[in-house]
């Protein structure tokens, strides 16, 4: 029993981050009413584009025609590291949104599918192009091990856990109490019913795609 607890605790790191991507997929689910295969796919970008501003301050843009990176701070530290890394991820996805997916409200399924496996595509294509050399990796949590049952488990991993759960907790709490959870549970059921009653549907499923959004830059961030 000892021994099946402490590979539990050790894989809290990895249970933690697909938790976190599982929180964003469910969001965009409920939003959109479709899975959205690209959603790590925009987690790894948005990781690779913060690692890069952590090393650099240059915040690296995803569009083509668009200048490839921006230089934003001179000295970036872990706290304007991670501001930066939330406030693009929230306008990368209101820009997936607006410019992709919500023309394709009224599409078939199939239209919505092969849109996010595009997008995953030009996400992996666009990492490729504008990291060609990956930025350096220093972690944002404490890293020193400790003993639990025996066995040696880094910080990170306990941290990751904890940010997972906080999560989880304030998702299931918002969408049992809050107006705004309830009223994305209305646009999911009915988008019509929901409008009728005066939910804004589109701007709902825009605020769940930026949070899905910002889940999966933290998700791969803490891989």
């Amino acid at each position: 029993m000892t021994q099946h607890l402490a590979y539990l605790i050790l894989g809290l790191g990895a249970g933690a981050a697909l938790s976190l991507l599982a929180c964003g997929v469910v969001l965009t689910e409920r939003a959109s009413g479709m899975v959205n295969f690209a959603h790590a796919a925009m987690g790894m970008y948005l990781a690779h584009a913060f690692y890069e501003f952590r090393e650099t301050g240059d915040l690296v843009l995803p569009i083509v025609g668009l200048p490839a990176r921006v230089h934003l701070l001179p000295r970036p530290t872990v706290a304007t590291a991670v501001v930066v890394m939330v406030v693009y991820a929230a306008f990368l996805g209101a820009a997936v949104y607006l410019l992709v997916f919500r023309r394709l409200a009224k599409a078939p399924a199939l239209a919505r599918v092969v849109a996010s496996i595009g997008l995953f595509l030009y996400l992996w294509a666009m990492v490729g192009l504008r990291f060609p050399n990956p930025p350096a990796i220093r972690r944002i949590l404490p890293s020193r091990a400790v003993q639990i049952l025996g066995h040696p488990v880094f910080q990170d991993r306990l941290w990751s856990a904890v940010v997972a759960v906080v999560v989880t907790a304030l998702l299931w709490a918002t969408f049992r109490f809050a107006r705004f959870g309830l009223a994305t549970i209305a646009a999911s059921e009915s988008r019509k019913g929901a409008e009728l009653t005066g939910i804004n549907s589109s701007a709902v499923a825009l605020v769940n795609w930026m949070l899905a959004t910002v889940l999966a830059g933290v998700a791969i961030v803490l891989i």
